[in-house]
């Protein structure tokens, strides 16, 4: 199942609709967020340090375009795996209803981008694909919820890496 997850088609998942099953769930549950963006959202902010801490651990920062070690100086608040996931976070709470207008989404993600180095948009892209396969159903979040940030997540990964692709060819 978790296989199937982490191959379903992104472009699906942003387009659909809140199931009448999750309005019902959060009716009976009144701790779970009204809709699995948000429930999604929700898990990466409460586990923000420990995200932080993996994604800094398991994905290389870029110098001139090749992967180097981490040093404790790219560890912390200020640091681009911490900025990948408040981006992530951001697209899931703020950005356009991608079924909706796909065009205007897109510009959402790339104007959060748009200040980023190519070094910098290529380790989001990084952490944004290891956030997906890190994030897990139902250890970690239900299974819509999971879905949802998937999606996302693949989402921000190839729109940092289609912003990387134009900032080298200027």
């Amino acid at each position: 199942a978790e296989r199937l997850l982490a191959e379903e088609n992104w472009r699906e998942v942003l387009g659909e609709r809140v199931p009448a099953a999750w309005v019902s769930f959060t009716r009976r549950y009144m701790a779970v967020a009204k809709s699995p963006k948000v429930e999604a959202a929700a898990e990466l902010i409460r586990r923000r340090a420990e995200l932080t801490d993996a994604a800094a651990r398991e994905v290389s920062p870029y110098n001139q375009g090749q992967p180097r070690t981490r040093s404790d100086v790219d560890r912390g608040s200020e640091s681009v795996p911490d900025l990948g996931l408040r981006l992530l976070a951001c697209a899931l709470l703020e950005a356009p209803d991608y079924a909706a207008a796909p065009t205007f989404a897109n510009t959402f993600i790339r104007t959060l981008l748009q200040e980023l180095s190519v070094d910098e948009l290529k380790e989001i892209s990084d952490i944004a694909q290891f956030m997906r396969m890190t994030i897990t159903a139902p250890k970690d979040l239900g299974r819509l919820p999971a879905r949802v940030l998937r999606a996302h997540a693949t989402w921000v990964g190839r729109e940092a890496l289609r912003a990387a692709k134009e900032n080298e060819r200027r």
